[in-house]
């Protein structure tokens, strides 16, 4: 049971998480549109899920869930090593 709570703690962190990167992201024009909305969808459906008790953490629900934050990550890794140098990256909010 300890074990459950905290996956269940770790992934309604990780989808706000990922919702308040995607809203910096927005607010500071880093990246493209789509990384925001992509990033606000796999949150909002994560934070809805797992505190709805529809996603629970089953080796299935949990890959699911990690499938997506990963998807949302490597998304932003290939931009910044396409962003080349530093200074055209934004910086700040």
């Amino acid at each position: 049971l300890l074990n459950s709570a905290f996956a269940k703690v770790f992934m309604a962190a990780t989808a706000a998480a990922l919702v308040c990167w995607s809203v910096a992201i927005l607010r500071t024009g880093a990246f493209p549109s789509w990384t925001v909305w992509l990033g606000v969808g796999f949150g909002a459906a994560g934070l809805v899920l797992v505190l709805g008790g529809f996603l629970g953490t089953s080796v299935h629900e949990f890959a699911l869930f990690v499938l997506g934050f990963t998807v949302w990550t490597i998304a932003i890794g290939v931009l910044l090593t396409q962003a080349g140098t530093a200074e055209s990256v934004p910086r700040g909010l």
